[in-house]
């Protein structure tokens, strides 16, 4: 029998999925995960299960912090009601826009890198930071100003315990990015402009709730992909023109490992009897590493409003990126990867000439 543990995942974890059929109760925790297109698709866009996660909105409420509250019942992944809809529509609608305006080219100057140093921090980090206050046609700072104030309320969302002085922390740092986002709001740019398209349909919060969304949960991700496609596209022997143009890797590293839902009601999924408030796992990566189906950016009403906007980030960041460090024949990675099963993200990705 294979053991399915946190250890084994991080040791192997493609291997050990291929090997565990269409899905597998974990050793270590009380969760199955499901490892197949369909079942996935399943999971995501049925309503037998749900996103909500009531943990640190019900917590910062009973702290006393309704706005951090709100914050976390706003937030895009785990809200699952009419609103939600209309904000991911009208987010989606936007960034459209946007993209057509822009010519689905982001203009970014100035971000080099030189061989041999660490890609991670050196370009890609830089690189997307700049290509979003370009889309969101905001400053640089500012744009690292949201950033900084919204952490500590996003740290939360990964935390098993939550500390009364971390809830404190994030409540005082929200407040201060949504002063930043109303001074923003008052200038002509990207920001304003899906503000005002969502006020009318939702409250004023709730609108600087998906723009904080789309940043914070967007950028750490898309620096990560960016990172993958330029370590994926060394491993393979060559690529044609429409790959370059088209064509992507990253899902096979996919930065958003998988999917957690909780059953509302019993169930079955791929021949397995789920009862409710059973957790499952919709393993997105492993479906997208088989070529199934490209699930990196979520499926259904929860589908990631931002994949146009990421997509051409990370195109237009690898084909920056291959100005510096040359042809894939004349260079190797190394890639450290972070100790985490849910995220795949370099800590440290150094590209090196051979034979240096």
């Amino acid at each position: 029998m294979t053991s399915f543990t946190k250890n084994r995942i991080l040791r192997d974890r493609y291997k050990l999925f291929s090997s565990l059929g269409r899905w597998a109760k974990r050793n270590d925790r009380d969760e199955v995960w499901f490892f197949g297109a369909g079942d996935c698709r399943r999971i995501l866009a049925g309503k037998k299960f749900t996103a909500k996660r009531g943990g640190a909105s019900e917590k910062a409420r009973a702290n006393g912090s309704e706005s951090l509250a709100k914050f976390y019942d706003d937030w895009l992944m785990f809200r699952e009601d009419r609103t939600h809809l209309i904000m991911k529509r009208i987010a989606t609608k936007a960034i459209f826009a946007r993209l057509k305006e822009l010519r689905s080219s982001i203009p970014t100057y100035g971000v080099s890198y030189m061989v041999g140093s660490d890609f991670l921090s050196n370009f890609s980090e830089k690189y997307v930071v700049r290509a979003f206050a370009t889309f969101f046609d905001i400053d640089e700072v500012e744009l690292t100003r949201i950033l900084q104030a919204t952490t500590p309320a996003i740290d939360i969302l990964g935390l098993e315990n939550i500390c009364i002085d971390s809830l404190n922390e994030a409540e005082t740092k929200l407040q201060e990015c949504y002063s930043i986002l109303k001074e923003l709001r008052e200038r002509k740019n990207f920001v304003a402009t899906l503000s005002d398209a969502m006020i009318g349909q939702v409250q004023p919060i709730t609108a600087m709730n998906v723009i904080i969304n789309l940043v914070a949960d967007g950028i750490h991700p898309t620096v990560s992909a960016l990172c993958s496609e330029v370590y994926l596209r060394s491993k393979v022997d060559k690529y044609n023109e429409d790959d370059r143009l088209t064509g992507f890797r990253f899902y096979e590293e996919a930065p958003f490992q998988y999917i957690a839902r909780r059953a509302t009601e019993n169930c079955e999924i791929g021949g397995r009897q789920i009862r409710a408030d059973d957790r499952v796992i919709a393993c997105i990566a492993q479906c997208s590493r088989m070529g199934e189906q490209d699930l990196t950016f979520g499926y259904g009403r929860h589908g990631c409003p931002g994949r146009m906007l990421a997509e051409t980030i990370i195109r237009e960041g690898v084909n920056s990126a291959e100005h510096h460090i040359g042809e894939y024949d004349d260079i190797e990675i190394d890639v450290e990867w972070a100790a985490s099963i849910g995220y795949r993200v370099p800590i440290e990705m150094i590209i090196r000439k051979k034979n240096d």
